[in-house]
């Protein structure tokens, strides 16, 4: 439903844990570096225009719809979903914290998120108006949460059915119908 490329609308430094924000967006963009995830995409060229170089990580490897981690001067980081960076956090401390979302974590803890927009691809809303009014069954697989979906839908256009979060352990997997 979107065009595949989103962008950064802003990061906030959640816990410092001993990084500057600029440290914090270093390592997040080496990170980033390491995936071919569209997210990691956006997220690089926000730190490039903020003027800041990756930072040199070691050992940077990739888990399928979680996230991507590394080791960073000897102290373990995280770019991806909030229980990938941390594994008490569910939802976000105070803040807005709604729509697509990446978490930073160092050591175990969330240090900062980035708040992401997406572009509707101009022909997806008339897309779900025109099979909703054939009367289609309408089923979403979407790595998004709840409200992302609502956004690209559309008013009165909403799927019949969704997977929210899905991973790609799960994307072959038939979706089960409400």
């Amino acid at each position: 439903l979107t065009d595949g490329k989103p962008t950064v609308e802003s990061f906030e430094q959640i816990r410092p844990n001993g990084l500057s924000r600029q440290a914090l967006l270093s390592a997040s963009s080496a990170l980033a570096s390491a995936s071919l995830h569209a997210v990691s995409r956006g997220i690089r060229r926000f730190v490039s225009d903020e003027g800041i170089a990756p930072a040199s990580i070691d050992r940077a490897r990739t888990v399928p719809g979680m996230g991507v981690m590394a080791v960073l001067e000897g102290h373990e980081i995280r770019l991806g979903r909030p229980s990938f960076v941390d594994p008490d956090l569910r939802t976000g401390p105070a803040g807005d914290w709604t729509g697509s979302l990446a978490f930073v974590g160092y050591e175990g803890h969330c240090a900062g998120v980035y708040k992401l927009k997406e572009q509707l691809r101009p022909q997806a809303r008339e897309a779900l108006h025109a099979l909703s009014s054939l009367n289609c069954t309408i089923r979403v697989l979407t790595g998004d949460r709840r409200q992302g979906l609502g956004r690209a839908a559309g008013e009165g256009h909403r799927p019949d059915a969704a997977a929210l979060a899905v991973v790609p352990r799960h994307e072959g997997e038939p979706l089960a119908v409400a």
